[in-house]
C-alpha cells in the first residue's frame, strides 16, 4: 500500500505582491508581505517582494514630488492658475473699494469680505517656506501685485486709479 503525504504547509501568496504595485496600496500589503515573509512561512522571496513593494511607493511618490517642485511643465500649469487667480483677485480688491471707499491696506483684509479669495500664489508651489501670498503693494497712482519672493520682483499686474 502507498502512503500519499499531504502537504499542511500551504504555498506562500506570491501573487499578493501585485498589489504593490498601487502606490497607496503598496506600503501596507508590503509590510505584510514582509511580516508574513519573516514569520509564518519563513520565506525569503515573500519578504523580498514585500520589501520591494514599500521601496516602489517610495521611489513613485519621491519622483513625484521631484517633478512637481522642480519640472517645468508643472511649473507653467500653476503659472496658468496663478494668473486666473490674480484675475480673479483684482475684480476682489475693486469690489473691496466699491464697498469701503479704499483700496484694502493688505490682501487680509479681502478676507474679512471674502473668505475664498484667492490671495495665496499657487505658481509658489511647494517651494514656499511659510505663506504665499501675493506681495501687494499700494502707491499714490496705482497698486502693484509681486510674487511673495522678495528676489524675483516680477510685476505680475498693475491697476492705476482713475481720478
Amino acid at each position: 500500500m502507498e502512503t500519499i503525504k499531504i502537504s499542511t504547509k500551504s504555498k506562500p501568496p506570491y501573487l499578493l505582491g501585485l498589489l504593490c504595485l498601487i502606490p497607496f496600496v503598496g506600503p501596507f500589503v508590503g509590510v505584510g508581505l514582509l511580516l508574513y515573509g519573516l514569520l509564518k512561512y519563513k520565506d525569503k522571496w515573500l519578504s523580498i517582494i514585500g520589501a520591494a513593494g514599500i521601496l516602489w511607493t517610495i521611489i513613485v511618490y519621491s519622483t513625484l514630488f521631484y517633478a512637481g517642485t522642480h519640472a517645468s511643465v508643472f511649473k507653467k500649469g500653476f503659472e496658468g492658475i496663478s494668473q486666473m487667480q490674480l484675475n480673479s483677485l483684482v475684480k476682489n480688491v475693486e469690489f473691496y473699494k466699491m464697498q469701503h471707499g479704499q483700496y484694502p491696506e493688505s490682501l487680509k483684509q479681502l478676507l474679512d469680505d471674502d473668505k475664498l479669495a484667492p490671495i495665496n500664489d499657487v505658481a509658489q508651489g511647494m517651494n514656499r517656506k511659510e505663506n504665499s501670498y501675493y506681495n501687494y503693494e499700494k502707491s499714490v497712482k496705482s497698486i502693484h501685485f509681486f510674487h511673495q519672493d522678495k528676489t524675483d520682483w516680477q510685476i505680475l499686474k498693475t491697476i492705476y486709479f482713475r481720478k
